[in-house]
């Protein structure tokens, strides 16, 4: 019979020796589990706990697809500024040849073959068109509307340049068809539309340039450029009152209404000056300063910046 030491709380043998209890059912199930929590937790520690470790990335689990889903929208952000960027560059390519086609078309006051002046402008022209060409290739999708403002900029110099050069060769103002039909492929199919607000804001600008050339053609020719000058002014009237039939009292076009009243004054004050007070002074004194003056218009950018940069337009 055994005994029960009071001390200890353990049961002995008639011999005194500890008689050891067996294990219960609760006590193997918890060993049990211990040993598997253990080698779980060092399966993980070596080869990394599912979803969080290296090896996660490359297995089918919703993390790894939604890492891929913003992978795919990165690549497309990425080219999507790719494209923005070569378009850019493309319309400071247009902007710059345009302005070479307006200083060129300049000198046609002082050139003795006018003819030859203008034959070169439609082959800089030519050039021109086919910078358009490769924009049409850019724009074509249907993301097209995205990429409109990046080569806004190009567009307005280049309606400038060729409204300047229809003026000097047919006296009128260039319309919107006419300049949709210069941007044509090889088989005269157009490849590009002119915006109607491009087009109003390129046409503003055209006033800068024909006070340019009033005030040299004054400086070359003197009395003898007063026919010229006179019709100049007139035509530039007409479209300032054009324009303020618009009513544009907000936004890019309103902010080109002062500087085309300011170019239309200035050839208002010199046509005054020439036929007014040229007959109280000689005639050489007012050439001087009309020189003058035309090497200030020549020099002088009445636009300002606003052309300065098409990132600057985006941002």
């Amino acid at each position: 019979m055994q005994d029960m030491d009071e001390t200890s709380g353990e049961q002995r043998g008639p011999d005194g020796v500890p008689v050891k209890r067996p294990a219960s059912t609760g006590d193997s199930i918890s060993t049990s589990r211990a040993k598997k929590m253990r080698s779980h937790h060092q399966q993980q520690s070596r080869h990394g706990a599912p979803g969080y470790g290296p090896s996660a990335l490359s297995q089918s689990t919703p993390d790894s697809e939604i890492l891929s889903l913003f992978r795919s929208f990165s690549e497309r952000i990425d080219a999507m500024n790719d494209k923005r960027e070569r378009i850019i560059k493309i319309s400071r390519d247009i902007t710059i040849q345009s302005k070479r086609i307006i200083s060129h078309l300049q000198r046609i006051t002082s050139a003795p073959d006018k003819v030859r002046i203008l034959k070169e402008a439609h082959e800089k022209r030519a050039q021109v068109v086919d910078l358009f060409r490769e924009v049409a290739r850019e724009l074509r999708g249907p993301d097209e509307h995205k990429y409109r403002r990046a080569v806004q900029p190009g567009f307005e110099e280049f309606i400038e340049a060729c409204s300047f050069l229809n003026y000097l060769e047919k006296g009128t103002l260039i319309t919107k068809p006419e300049l949709e039909a210069l941007l044509a492929d090889e088989e005269n199919r157009p490849i590009l539309e002119v915006p109607a607000q491009t087009y109003v804001l390129g046409v503003a600008d055209l006033t800068g340039e024909l006070m340019r050339y009033c005030i040299n053609t004054l400086a070359q020719s003197g009395i003898q450029g007063m026919a010229t000058v006179e019709e100049v002014c007139r035509f530039m009237r007409s479209l300032e009152s054009d324009y303020t039939l618009l009513n544009l009292n907000n936004g890019p076009v309103s902010k080109k209404m002062g500087a085309m009243r300011a170019s239309r004054l200035k050839v208002e004050n010199a046509c005054y000056t020439l036929k007014i007070r040229g007959a109280e002074y000689p005639p050489e004194r007012l050439l001087d300063s009309f020189q003058i003056q035309g090497a200030f218009a020549g020099s002088s950018d009445l636009h300002g910046d606003e052309h300065a940069d098409p990132v600057d337009r985006d941002s």
